[in-house]
């Protein structure tokens, strides 16, 4: 299969400026022709370096580098895995950031990003695993998707073959970014769209085994005093986001504007999971979401007007309390200015902003 390399005016130093490492059993370790001074032949991804090398996918550093540990941002792990294929993406304007027409590839197709990443910032294994999913035509949630790399031998795991052994918290290397886009592009031919609907993944004949446990609604996790009441909808009523109708299932906060409330979890659980969107009556620019384990941000995303409902999946090992805060904003003279309207307020727009089927999952005992 021959693949183009797709040029954009933007330099494949930039593009390729993300290392690779994980253990050794991310790749087979092959003979190469590498001579940088940092990847020996021996190393774990010394093969799937020298493949990205030969298909003009990476390049190294002026000092005679690759440096495999640096970590890779979300554009330029977009960038890589696009350019492996003969995805070029379209309207791209030289006014544009280098970035603007992967972005817009991937968002085109459905894939789940993390929507508020600038260029600059990396992001980890979990999402990586939820975007190569999404490249190969399926939509599931966070271990799901690893639980699919495995199966599919997208990926052998970090430290072992299992869902905690992929370690989905991670950042993503360079050594790694490489590693996983040549194992897809040896079994995929194209890149695919994913589809809107979140299914449940399902494979009998699997090794794998779920550390899943039941599933418990926000509404049973226990507040961190003092916090925010948050109210719950007392009915699930349907909402319609250009209009096609959604319907909670689980739970659905009532307004959900100016929430700053902490959950403790004593690291009972393993993931977090909501939908968030605006419906189609919402006036303000946007909703804002952020979701902390102390100072650590764990999850950040919007929700415009128009936009389908955003999915968010946080791998919860080793967490002991987390906060979410959610905020409406209107833009002017350039600038955010921030509205924390509170559940006090009944104004109209109380009932444009949803976050619902907010559950999390417990450990199997």
């Amino acid at each position: 299969m021959n693949k183009k390399v797709i040029t954009l005016g933007i330099s494949l130093l930039l593009l390729t400026a993300a290392p690779l490492s994980v253990a050794a059993n991310e790749a087979q370790v092959s003979p190469s022709q590498i001579t940088f001074n940092d990847v020996s032949k021996s190393h774990w991804s010394s093969s799937a370096i020298q493949w990205g090398l030969d298909n003009q996918i990476v390049s190294g550093y002026p000092d005679g580098s690759f440096r495999p540990n640096k970590n890779v941002t979300q554009s330029e792990f977009l960038a890589m895995l696009i350019k492996a294929y003969e995805a070029t993406p379209t309207n791209f304007q030289q006014s544009d950031l280098w970035d603007t027409p992967f972005l817009d590839f991937a968002r085109k197709n459905n894939w789940s990003l993390v929507t508020n990443l600038t260029a600059g910032q990396i992001f980890n294994r979990g999402q990586v695993a939820k975007v190569l999913t999404n490249a190969s035509g399926k939509n599931y949630n966070l271990d799901d998707s690893i639980h699919y790399l495995l199966d599919a031998g997208l990926s052998n795991g970090k430290t072992e073959r299992s869902i905690a052994g992929y370690k989905a918290n991670d950042r993503l290397t360079r050594a790694e970014a490489i590693s996983f886009i040549k194992n897809i592009h040896e079994k995929l031919d194209k890149l695919s769209a994913a589809p809107v609907k979140v299914d449940k993944y399902s494979n009998p004949d699997s090794d794998i085994k779920s550390s899943f446990g039941n599933v418990i609604p926000l509404q049973k996790i226990q507040q961190k005093l003092p916090a925010t009441i948050v109210a719950f909808r007392e009915t699930l009523k349907p909402f319609k986001v250009n209009n096609i109708e959604y319907t909670p299932s689980i739970n659905d906060i009532s307004g959900a504007m100016g929430i700053e409330t902490n959950y403790v979890l004593n690291g009972k659980y393993l993931t977090f999971n909501a939908q968030f969107a605006v419906d189609d009556n919402y006036s303000h620019d946007f909703l804002g979401i952020s979701i902390y384990s102390g100072r650590t941000l764990l999850y950040s995303g919007q929700a415009v007007k128009g936009q389908n409902p955003q999915t968010i999946e946080i791998d919860l090992r080793g967490i002991d309390e987390i906060m979410i805060r959610a905020e409406n904003y209107i833009i002017q003279g350039g600038s955010n200015q921030e509205l924390q309207l509170g559940f006090g307020d009944q104004s109209k727009y109380h009932e444009t902003v949803h976050i619902y089927d907010i559950s999390l999952t417990e450990k199997l005992k």
